[in-house]
């Protein structure tokens, strides 16, 4: 089975890390049940509660990871930002 990889760069997004991970999960299981899927949350250090709210949600779904760091250059910190709502899938 084909495993598609979603990576969701996130920070100070506790208001919408819970219901972006349900959605990508109900995505996968109504219309592409025939793959295999993996989400990675990767947290720039966020200062609210989204880092706890990461811990819950992958402990609910071994599907879902969360890497939590902090880029330390700055023109590294605007494209997670300019990015910020990225999805990005690869299909292994």
């Amino acid at each position: 089975m084909k495993t598609i990889s979603v990576m969701i760069p996130c920070y100070n997004e506790e208001e919408n890390v819970v219901p972006i991970s349900e959605a990508v999960v109900e995505m996968f299981q109504k219309e592409l049940p025939e793959y295999d899927y993996e989400i990675l949350f990767i947290d720039n250090c966020s200062t609210d509660k989204t880092r706890d709210l990461l811990r819950m949600i992958c402990s609910q779904n071994s599907k879902i990871k969360a890497i939590i760091h902090l880029i330390m250059v700055s023109v590294r910190q605007v494209v997670i930002v300019r990015f910020h709502y990225a999805v990005i899938f690869r299909i292994r």
